[in-house]
């Protein structure tokens, strides 16, 4: 496995969770090292959300501490174990009603000083909490295909387990990011429709443009056996 290189696409996924708020951080040059699979297979779930954060083994973090990584031939969604309050509940635990009576000016220069930015921190130490996760997977291993087992092109839900629901098209990391923003964060993706951002478009480039998996090669994609099952297309 490798890291995928081609940084304007990477650059258009965290444009994609900026635009949606929700980015906390992005890292273009990710090192993973050659034995890192070896390094994260049988951890238990928080650890092994923890070596990848820890690790910077990651090109887009959300505030909410998942991340996401593209590989050349896989695309993970690390969903966060931990549950972390938010700015908002932070301040109404500082500040309650009071909140409501600053300005704009006293509300800036509330959330950029220093006293927010410690106590913010120290709030979150002292009440995160483990929360329940859905990673998500997508591999693209046709070299390993089979009819019936192993789909082509494939999401795994969960972690450690043996699903695998067919993806009938090839999907991008732009395709990929999109799929997470509309499925786990309901209110950015609403935020993405209500600023025009998701237009007939970008829609276009997220789905309906991208290349069909048997279009590509017949032998990849089972006529009988993958076409009447349920399917990701």
């Amino acid at each position: 496995m490798s890291v995928f290189r081609e940084l304007m696409e990477i650059r258009e996924c965290v444009e994609l969770f900026d635009r949606a708020d929700i980015l906390s951080s992005s890292n273009e040059y990710v090192n993973l090292p050659l034995n890192y699979a070896s390094q994260t297979r049988g951890l238990l779930y928080k650890d092994y959300w923890d070596i990848y954060n820890r690790n910077f083994w990651y090109h887009i973090k959300t505030k909410d501490e998942s991340l996401i990584l593209f590989e050349d031939d896989s695309f993970r969604f690390i969903m966060s174990p931990v549950s972390i309050p938010s700015h908002n509940d932070f301040i109404a635990y500082d500040l309650g009603s009071d909140w409501d009576g600053f300005n704009d000016d006293d509300k800036k220069s509330y959330l950029t000083s220093d006293y927010f930015k410690d106590a913010y921190e120290k709030y979150v130490e002292t009440t995160s909490d483990f929360q329940s996760h859905t990673p998500i997977r997508l591999d693209q291993h046709p070299h390993q295909y089979k009819a019936i087992t192993h789909p082509a092109h494939h999401l795994h839900i969960g972690y450690e387990n043996e699903s695998r629901i067919p993806v009938k098209r090839v999907l991008t990391p732009q395709a990929f990011s999109a799929f997470i923003l509309s499925t786990f964060y309901p209110d950015p993706w609403e935020l993405l429709h209500n600023e025009g951002f998701i237009n007939v478009e970008n829609i276009r480039r997220f789905k309906t443009s991208l290349n069909i998996i048997g279009h590509l090669d017949q032998n990849l994609w089972d006529s009988i056996w993958e076409e009447n099952r349920l399917y990701l297309g």
